[in-house]
């Protein structure tokens, strides 16, 4: 079975897309935290856990459409959502 090898690939090139295309908070420009590694790696995982979830929910034939959609919104609303995070913390160090 070959699937499992081409999940991982594929976020491997979703997450490279997603570095080049600069989609980041504001917040990560300024401090550098996630770089191209962090991409390549939430696209990877993603694309595998995602992978395995499209065979056991819509079989094998699915798989790789569930892993690609599921695969580039967790690229796009992940870094968003952990710069939210970011952005709360400093607020509320500010704060205290």
């Amino acid at each position: 079975m070959l699937l499992p090898l081409i999940w991982p690939g594929m976020g491997l090139l979703i997450g490279f897309i997603a570095y080049l295309a600069r989609i980041q908070p504001t917040i990560w420009s300024r401090s550098k935290r996630l770089d191209l590694f962090s991409y390549l790696v939430i696209g990877a995982l993603v694309a595998f856990c995602s992978g395995w979830l499209g065979v056991f929910l819509f079989g094998r034939l699915f798989s790789i459409a569930t892993a690609l959609w599921i695969t580039i919104a967790a690229v796009v609303i992940l870094p968003w959502i952990v710069g939210r995070i970011q952005a709360s913390r400093k607020r509320q160090q500010s704060v205290i």
